[in-house]
Order: structure tokens, then C-alpha cells, then sequence
């Protein structure tokens, strides 16, 4: 199972920036003290990025007269302009489709 390291903490924190120094980065540095170190560094929780595109409803008066939209993913309608996100989901949009 992979996990993410929280860059920003690494590069902000005195103490970590003494620890790195503390290795002593050299071509003979231990496997296993590098190992323990990243293993000890601080992660963030992320969750996956779901994709989706704005369509058409499939009623042309809807679409036409209210310039309707429904997501890709989970079919949440809008009218109106098309946002980013869709407002049921979440799913980010990408460019193209009905947008």
C-alpha cells in the first residue's frame, strides 16, 4: 500500500530539516537509516480525483431554453452555467462537452 508524504511539512519543520542534516547524506549512508527515516515522515490522506463531463439531458427543450447539463458520472442536472464541479458528485469536469 503506497502513502503520501506531506512535502510541505518536511520543508517547513526545523526539526526534520535537523534530522535530514543528522544523516549525513553521504554515497555510504546505511539503506536502512534512510528507510527508517522516509518510513517516520509525516503523510497526508487524499482520495481519488473522479473525472466527468458536462452532457446534454437528452430533452431538447430543457437543454435548449434553460441551457441544461447533466454530469457524466451521476447525471445531477444544473441549469445555467456549467461549473468545475458537479454539484452532486463532486466529479471534476473536464474541459470540453457541454460546458
Amino acid at each position: 500500500m503506497s502513502r503520501l508524504i506531506d512535502a510541505y511539512a518536511i520543508t517547513n519543520s526545523k526539526e526534520l530539516t535537523k534530522k535530514i542534516f543528522s544523516l549525513n547524506l553521504t554515497p555510504y549512508i546505511k539503506v536502512d537509516d534512510l528507510l527508517d527515516f522516509i518510513d517516520k515522515l509525516p503523510t497526508i490522506e487524499a482520495v481519488p480525483v473522479v473525472h466527468a463531463e458536462w452532457t446534454n439531458t437528452g430533452n431538447t427543450e430543457l437543454d435548449n431554453v434553460y441551457s441544461a447539463h447533466k454530469c457524466s458520472v451521476c447525471g445531477y442536472t444544473i441549469c445555467g452555467n456549467a461549473s468545475r464541479f458537479c454539484g452532486g458528485c463532486g466529479a471534476y469536469m473536464r474541459k470540453g462537452g457541454a460546458t
